[in-house]
C-alpha cells in the first residue's frame, strides 16, 4: 500500500467592514452641477481565518481515494485606522433626477507583527479607490 501525503494548503476567510466620517465641500452652479471633495477619518474592521489542511492519497486500490485531515486554524481581527478622500461632479439629470460620480481612495494602516501568514500580520497597508455613481430620484 502506497500513501502520499500533500499539504493541499489552506481555507481562507477574510472579510472587512470600512466605516469613515467626511467633510464635504461641493461648488454648486446656477444649472445644479457641480463639483465636490470629501476626505476624513476612516476606520476598518477587518477579521481573518485559515484552516491549514492535509490530504492523503492511496493509489494502491483500483480506484484512489483521498482524505483531508485537519491540522490546525489561526484566527485574528483588527480595527484598522485610515483616512478616506473622494472627488467627484454632480448634476441634474432633470427636474426629478440628480446623479453623484466619485473617484473614492481609502487607505488603513496595518501594523502587522509577522507572526503568522494572515495578511493583517503580514501587510503594512490596505488601499482601496473606487468609481462609486449614485442616482438620486426626487419626489
Amino acid at each position: 500500500m502506497e500513501i502520499r501525503i500533500t499539504l493541499t494548503g489552506t481555507v481562507i476567510q477574510l472579510y472587512a467592514v470600512p466605516i469613515s466620517a467626511a467633510l464635504k465641500i461641493q461648488s454648486i452652479g446656477p444649472d445644479g452641477s457641480g463639483v465636490f471633495l470629501k476626505f476624513g477619518p476612516a476606520f476598518q474592521y477587518t477579521s481573518e481565518e485559515y484552516d491549514r489542511i492535509r490530504e492523503y492519497y492511496d493509489y494502491e486500490e483500483y480506484y484512489s481515494y483521498s482524505q483531508y485531515a485537519y491540522l490546525y486554524s489561526v484566527s485574528g481581527s483588527k480595527w484598522l485606522p485610515g483616512f478616506n478622500v473622494s472627488t467627484g461632479i454632480s448634476f441634474l439629470l432633470s427636474d426629478y433626477t440628480t446623479s453623484f460620480t466619485e473617484l473614492s481612495y481609502s487607505y488603513f494602516k496595518i501594523s502587522g507583527d509577522n507572526s503568522t501568514a494572515m495578511a493583517i500580520d503580514r501587510a503594512i497597508e490596505a488601499q482601496l479607490f473606487a468609481l462609486n455613481t449614485k442616482i438620486f430620484f426626487n419626489f
